[in-house]
Protein backbone atom coordinates (compact mmCIF):
# COMPACT_ATOMS: atom_id res chain seq x y z
CA UNK A 1 0.00 0.00 0.00
CA UNK A 2 1.40 3.38 -1.00
CA UNK A 3 0.33 6.85 -0.05
CA UNK A 4 1.66 10.36 -0.32
CA UNK A 5 3.15 11.74 2.86
CA UNK A 6 3.67 15.42 3.58
CA UNK A 7 6.67 15.86 5.87
CA UNK A 8 7.23 19.59 5.39
CA UNK A 9 7.70 21.59 8.61
CA UNK A 10 7.29 18.62 10.97
CA UNK A 11 8.88 19.16 14.38
CA UNK A 12 9.02 15.61 15.69
CA UNK A 13 9.80 12.03 14.66
CA UNK A 14 8.84 11.02 11.13
CA UNK A 15 7.28 7.57 10.66
CA UNK A 16 6.65 5.35 7.71
CA UNK A 17 3.71 3.65 9.48
CA UNK A 18 3.41 -0.09 9.90
CA UNK A 19 2.47 -1.76 6.63
CA UNK A 20 2.88 1.41 4.57
CA UNK A 21 5.53 2.44 2.06
CA UNK A 22 7.29 5.70 1.27
CA UNK A 23 9.08 6.42 -1.99
CA UNK A 24 11.42 9.41 -2.15
CA UNK A 25 12.18 10.66 -5.64
CA UNK A 26 15.50 11.87 -7.10
CA UNK A 27 16.79 15.36 -6.23
CA UNK A 28 14.84 15.53 -2.95
CA UNK A 29 16.61 16.96 0.13
CA UNK A 30 15.22 16.17 3.59
CA UNK A 31 16.45 18.70 6.16
CA UNK A 32 15.85 17.79 9.80
CA UNK A 33 15.46 20.77 12.13
CA UNK A 34 16.24 18.77 15.28
CA UNK A 35 17.46 15.39 16.45
CA UNK A 36 14.40 13.58 15.10
CA UNK A 37 14.73 10.19 13.38
CA UNK A 38 13.01 8.82 10.32
CA UNK A 39 11.53 5.50 11.53
CA UNK A 40 10.56 2.77 9.08
CA UNK A 41 8.12 0.78 11.19
CA UNK A 42 7.00 -2.87 11.23
CA UNK A 43 6.47 -4.29 7.72
CA UNK A 44 6.92 -0.82 6.21
CA UNK A 45 9.09 -0.08 3.18
CA UNK A 46 11.32 2.89 2.41
CA UNK A 47 12.62 3.33 -1.13
CA UNK A 48 14.85 6.36 -1.59
CA UNK A 49 16.13 5.94 -5.13
CA UNK A 50 18.03 8.77 -6.72
CA UNK A 51 20.30 8.65 -9.73
CA UNK A 52 23.84 9.59 -10.66
CA UNK A 53 23.00 13.24 -11.36
CA UNK A 54 20.17 13.75 -8.85
CA UNK A 55 20.89 12.17 -5.49
CA UNK A 56 18.67 12.21 -2.42
CA UNK A 57 20.06 14.00 0.65
CA UNK A 58 19.29 13.36 4.32
CA UNK A 59 20.87 16.12 6.38
CA UNK A 60 20.48 18.33 9.44
CA UNK A 61 19.81 22.03 9.58
CA UNK A 62 22.18 22.27 12.55
CA UNK A 63 25.22 20.12 11.90
CA UNK A 64 26.25 20.08 15.55
CA UNK A 65 22.80 19.04 16.77
CA UNK A 66 22.28 16.59 13.92
CA UNK A 67 19.23 14.40 13.41
CA UNK A 68 18.30 10.93 14.64
CA UNK A 69 19.23 8.99 11.51
CA UNK A 70 17.13 6.46 9.57
CA UNK A 71 15.93 3.63 11.78
CA UNK A 72 14.55 0.41 10.33
CA UNK A 73 12.55 -1.43 13.01
CA UNK A 74 11.17 -4.80 11.83
CA UNK A 75 10.62 -3.23 8.43
CA UNK A 76 9.61 -5.22 5.35
CA UNK A 77 12.01 -6.63 2.77
CA UNK A 78 12.90 -4.37 -0.12
CA UNK A 79 14.03 -1.24 1.73
CA UNK A 80 16.52 0.47 -0.58
CA UNK A 81 18.73 3.55 -0.48
CA UNK A 82 20.33 4.23 -3.85
CA UNK A 83 22.30 7.34 -4.75
CA UNK A 84 21.66 8.86 -1.34
CA UNK A 85 23.75 11.14 0.85
CA UNK A 86 23.34 10.63 4.60
CA UNK A 87 25.12 13.15 6.78
CA UNK A 88 25.06 14.54 10.33
CA UNK A 89 23.02 11.71 11.81
CA UNK A 90 23.67 11.47 15.56
CA UNK A 91 22.59 8.55 17.73
CA UNK A 92 22.94 9.93 21.20
CA UNK A 93 20.52 10.28 24.06
CA UNK A 94 22.04 9.14 27.34
CA UNK A 95 24.94 7.18 28.78
CA UNK A 96 23.18 3.82 28.78
CA UNK A 97 25.35 1.50 26.69
CA UNK A 98 22.40 -0.87 26.21
CA UNK A 99 20.03 1.79 24.89
CA UNK A 100 19.70 1.40 21.09
CA UNK A 101 19.08 5.13 20.78
CA UNK A 102 22.85 5.35 21.12
CA UNK A 103 23.53 3.02 18.16
CA UNK A 104 23.77 3.73 14.43
CA UNK A 105 24.46 7.36 13.58
CA UNK A 106 23.11 7.29 10.01
CA UNK A 107 21.51 3.83 9.74
CA UNK A 108 20.04 1.60 12.45
CA UNK A 109 18.65 -1.79 11.39
CA UNK A 110 16.87 -4.22 13.67
CA UNK A 111 15.20 -7.34 12.25
CA UNK A 112 15.19 -5.71 8.81
CA UNK A 113 16.53 -6.05 5.29
CA UNK A 114 18.22 -2.98 3.81
CA UNK A 115 20.20 -2.45 0.62
CA UNK A 116 22.44 0.62 0.25
CA UNK A 117 23.94 1.33 -3.17
CA UNK A 118 26.01 4.14 -4.73
CA UNK A 119 25.64 6.27 -1.61
CA UNK A 120 27.65 8.48 0.71
CA UNK A 121 27.50 8.09 4.49
CA UNK A 122 29.61 10.87 5.99
CA UNK A 123 29.99 12.87 9.19
CA UNK A 124 27.68 10.77 11.35
CA UNK A 125 28.28 9.60 14.88
CA UNK A 126 26.90 7.36 17.60
CA UNK A 127 27.60 7.45 21.29
CA UNK A 128 28.34 3.73 21.55
CA UNK A 129 27.99 1.51 18.45
CA UNK A 130 28.18 2.07 14.71
CA UNK A 131 29.04 5.64 13.79
CA UNK A 132 27.61 5.11 10.29
CA UNK A 133 25.75 1.76 10.39
CA UNK A 134 24.45 -0.53 13.13
CA UNK A 135 22.75 -3.77 12.09
CA UNK A 136 21.25 -6.31 14.50
CA UNK A 137 19.60 -9.53 13.33
CA UNK A 138 19.31 -7.95 9.90
CA UNK A 139 20.27 -8.57 6.30
CA UNK A 140 22.29 -5.66 5.00
CA UNK A 141 24.03 -5.08 1.67
CA UNK A 142 26.24 -2.05 1.03
CA UNK A 143 27.89 -1.64 -2.36
CA UNK A 144 29.70 1.08 -4.33
CA UNK A 145 29.41 3.53 -1.45
CA UNK A 146 31.56 5.84 0.65
CA UNK A 147 31.60 5.49 4.43
CA UNK A 148 33.85 8.19 5.84
CA UNK A 149 34.42 10.65 8.69
CA UNK A 150 32.05 8.82 11.04
CA UNK A 151 32.74 8.09 14.69
CA UNK A 152 31.57 6.01 17.62
CA UNK A 153 32.90 4.47 20.79
CA UNK A 154 32.80 1.00 19.17
CA UNK A 155 32.73 0.38 15.44
CA UNK A 156 33.54 3.85 14.19
CA UNK A 157 32.04 3.01 10.80
CA UNK A 158 30.13 -0.30 11.10
CA UNK A 159 28.84 -2.47 13.93
CA UNK A 160 27.25 -5.84 13.13
CA UNK A 161 25.57 -7.70 15.99
CA UNK A 162 23.82 -11.09 16.08
CA UNK A 163 23.30 -11.27 12.32
CA UNK A 164 22.61 -14.75 10.98
CA UNK A 165 22.21 -13.40 7.46
CA UNK A 166 25.55 -12.66 5.86
CA UNK A 167 26.19 -8.92 5.63
CA UNK A 168 27.77 -7.95 2.31
CA UNK A 169 30.07 -4.96 1.88
CA UNK A 170 31.51 -4.73 -1.62
CA UNK A 171 33.40 -2.09 -3.64
CA UNK A 172 33.13 0.56 -0.93
CA UNK A 173 35.57 3.14 0.33
CA UNK A 174 35.73 3.11 4.14
CA UNK A 175 38.07 5.84 5.28
CA UNK A 176 38.87 8.37 7.98
CA UNK A 177 36.42 6.90 10.50
CA UNK A 178 37.36 7.06 14.16
CA UNK A 179 36.70 4.73 17.08
CA UNK A 180 36.84 6.17 20.58
CA UNK A 181 37.71 2.80 22.11
CA UNK A 182 39.56 -0.31 20.92
CA UNK A 183 36.87 -2.09 18.94
CA UNK A 184 37.83 -1.04 15.48
CA UNK A 185 36.45 0.81 12.52
CA UNK A 186 34.49 -2.37 11.71
CA UNK A 187 33.12 -4.37 14.63
CA UNK A 188 31.70 -7.83 13.89
CA UNK A 189 30.03 -9.36 16.92
CA UNK A 190 28.48 -12.82 16.57
CA UNK A 191 27.73 -12.11 12.91
CA UNK A 192 28.45 -13.38 9.41
CA UNK A 193 29.97 -10.96 6.91
CA UNK A 194 31.77 -10.77 3.58
CA UNK A 195 33.97 -7.78 2.72
CA UNK A 196 35.20 -7.78 -0.88
CA UNK A 197 37.02 -5.27 -3.08
CA UNK A 198 36.82 -2.45 -0.53
CA UNK A 199 39.39 0.27 0.12
CA UNK A 200 39.80 0.66 3.88
CA UNK A 201 42.22 3.41 4.78
CA UNK A 202 43.11 6.17 7.23
CA UNK A 203 40.92 4.93 10.10
CA UNK A 204 41.81 5.28 13.76
CA UNK A 205 41.10 3.91 17.23
CA UNK A 206 42.22 5.01 20.67
CA UNK A 207 44.03 1.77 21.46
CA UNK A 208 44.49 -1.40 19.39
CA UNK A 209 42.47 -3.19 16.67
CA UNK A 210 42.08 -0.08 14.58
CA UNK A 211 40.61 -1.74 11.49
CA UNK A 212 38.69 -4.85 12.48
CA UNK A 213 37.37 -6.28 15.75
CA UNK A 214 35.77 -9.74 15.76
CA UNK A 215 33.95 -11.61 18.49
CA UNK A 216 32.48 -15.08 17.86
CA UNK A 217 32.70 -14.31 14.14
CA UNK A 218 34.66 -15.47 11.09
CA UNK A 219 34.24 -12.81 8.42
CA UNK A 220 35.49 -13.40 4.89
CA UNK A 221 37.80 -10.75 3.43
CA UNK A 222 38.46 -10.92 -0.31
CA UNK A 223 40.69 -8.61 -2.34
CA UNK A 224 40.46 -5.60 -0.04
CA UNK A 225 43.04 -2.83 0.16
CA UNK A 226 43.72 -2.10 3.84
CA UNK A 227 46.30 0.63 4.46
CA UNK A 228 47.26 3.37 6.95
Amino acid sequence: RQRQMCIRDRVDTIYVPAGDSLEIMPAVTIIFTGRFPLIVDTNAVLKAIGNETDSIVFTAQNHDLGYGGIRFLNSADGCTLNYCKMEYGIARNDWDENNPVNYGGAIYCQNSEVTILNSSIRNNRARFRGGAIYAENSKIIVENSEISHNSSREGGAIYLYNNEHTAIFSRNRIDNDSTLDNKGTICIDNSAAIFSNNIITGNSAINIMRMLYCRNSSPILINNTIVA
